[in-house]
């Protein structure tokens, strides 16, 4: 398997992610910049975006996604 170096990690430094369930790369989201999202066990949705000019990855968007179930009578 090839081996590539890392350049950027993207931390949980306040540990509310969780486990991350989910990754989609929006492709065509910007002409501008490159867009990754992704999902987490407990219910954050978190978009990271990439400008064509800068190395890092920074926050774009952090969603909380909240469900409530109900028993049916």
């Amino acid at each position: 398997m090839e081996r590539k170096q890392a350049y950027q990690v993207i931390g949980d430094e306040l540990e509310r992610w969780g486990q991350i369930t989910c990754v989609h790369w929006l492709h065509g989201f910007s002409e501008n910049c490159q867009v990754v999202s992704f999902g987490t066990g407990r219910g954050l949705f978190l978009i990271y975006q990439q400008e064509k000019k800068v190395v890092s990855f920074s926050l774009g968007a952090n969603i909380e996604l909240t469900c409530t179930v109900t028993a049916g009578l």
